[in-house]
């Protein structure tokens, strides 16, 4: 499901993506190419090309986007800044959150 499923930043499937190609469930024989495999492996990288510029222009344009609503400034930290910390995912030795320091 997630493969087939359009990703905002990319504007493309993650399947279409890896392989220039949509996913599909196939119930039959494969339909027989009277193209060379010369021929069929060009057109492949082709359109590999060109999903691979498609999708940098649309990463691109993606980050201006996230930099635009960020105020355009990067946040640093220095020691002794205090700061908000959530400790869902850190693991302690004590029997309760609330022993721990």
């Amino acid at each position: 499901m997630y493969n087939n499923s359009v990703h905002a930043s990319m504007r493309m499937t993650p399947f279409w993506a890896m392989y220039h190609r949509n996913a599909e469930m196939q119930f039959k024989a494969p339909k027989v190419s009277h193209l060379k495999s010369e021929d069929r492996a060009d057109a492949t990288l082709e359109g590999l090309a060109e999903t691979h510029r498609t999708l940098r222009e649309n990463i691109l344009e993606a980050q201006q986007r996230q930099t635009k609503y960020a105020g355009g400034t990067e946040i640093t930290f220095n020691v002794g800044d205090r700061v908000w910390l959530s400790t869902r995912h850190f693991r302690t030795t004590r029997t309760s959150k609330k022993l721990d320091y």
